[in-house]
């Protein structure tokens, strides 16, 4: 991400409109919600859930572990 990715942001009244206006025309991986048609949802939600289901547990290094075995499969 460091090599490819590029953050803006923009003060907006309404920012929703504009970020449904970018997730219709760009390719925007990270964002989950009205985005269903990019070809990382379903591994991204997967790995989110997986996140979720191990939040609290305590143990950072599994979970690390865990993502990158998961990061490692596809």
């Amino acid at each position: 991400m460091a090599e490819h990715a590029f953050v803006s942001w923009t003060n907006r009244p309404e920012p929703w409109v504009l970020e449904d206006e970018l997730i219709e025309k760009l390719d925007l991986p990270l964002n989950l919600m009205g985005n269903k048609a990019n070809a990382f949802h379903p591994r991204l939600t997967a790995f989110r859930e997986a996140a979720k289901r191990r939040e609290g547990e305590g143990r950072p290094a599994e979970r690390r572990q865990a993502f990158i075995d998961i990061a490692d499969r596809g």
